[in-house]
């Protein structure tokens, strides 16, 4: 559970000019996204795609979701999201709002698949825009990505980021004013990092372990969400 201080501290946040501006610009961004296009939400399950499925489903919520863990983003990794954590995410996505709530089922992580199972739905309810939680914010990278008209062409794929202009602070105040169910695991690491730097994808993406992700510190952590120990895990990244 989130401590009162850091509780209260978002509670103010919300109460601010700047937040409630960027809220209402990216309420502005998701109703232009459903006016104009069908989309359909990649979750992830971290804070800000939380933020993002909430967001949408206040407006429309017949619009599909479409859930696979972070391992996809890296071809070369052969480490998945531990079971009971996917399970968790599956039941925060649904008391969000979720009702078509899709999970990529796998045993080996990869792109191929993730487009593969992301095409069919897209196909079966007709969507033609993904919408994705990234924010401007988290680095560069995205900056550069984000910046731009919301909607853009990124090889065969149109895309739309309409919270990519909120902080961290708007993500953690929109939580805590909306009352919505997050990950247990982000309370377990802000103790020891801090809400502002805490991230889902930096403990089980293999391409983040070099910006301090650490698979011995989950295993310690949070050992619950581990199906295997943590020195397995270490001999699989060193293959």
């Amino acid at each position: 559970m989130m401590p009162q201080k850091d509780r209260d501290t978002f509670t103010m946040w919300n109460r601010t000019k700047e937040h409630k501006q960027r809220v209402k610009h990216a309420e502005k961004n998701v109703k232009h996204t459903i006016e104009y296009y069908n989309p359909i939400i990649l979750f992830s399950g971290g804070k800000d795609s939380l933020v993002l499925l909430h967001m949408v489903m206040q407006q429309n919520n017949n619009i599909p979701i479409y859930y696979s863990d972070s391992g996809y983003d890296y071809d070369s990794q052969q480490i998945k999201m531990p079971k009971e954590m996917t399970r968790e995410i599956l039941k925060i996505g649904r008391k969000a709002g979720a009702k078509h709530l899709y999970s990529c089922g796998h045993r080996d992580p990869n792109s191929k698949r993730f487009f593969g199972n992301l095409f069919r739905v897209m196909k079966k309810h007709n969507c033609n825009l993904e919408l994705l939680g990234i924010r401007a914010g988290e680095s560069t990278g995205r900056k550069n990505r984000t910046k731009g008209p919301l909607v853009r062409i990124e090889g065969s794929r149109r895309i739309a980021f309409p919270i990519r202009d909120f902080d961290w602070k708007d993500v953690w105040a929109y939580i805590i004013s909306n009352n919505i169910e997050y990950l247990s695991y982000y309370d377990q690491y802000a103790a020891i990092e801090g809400y502002d730097k805490v991230r889902l994808s930096s403990r089980f993406s293999r391409g983040l372990l070099h910006k301090g992700g650490s698979l011995y510190l989950d295993g310690v952590l949070m050992p619950e969400y581990r199906n295997e120990r943590p020195d397995d895990w270490n001999k699989k990244l060193n293959k």
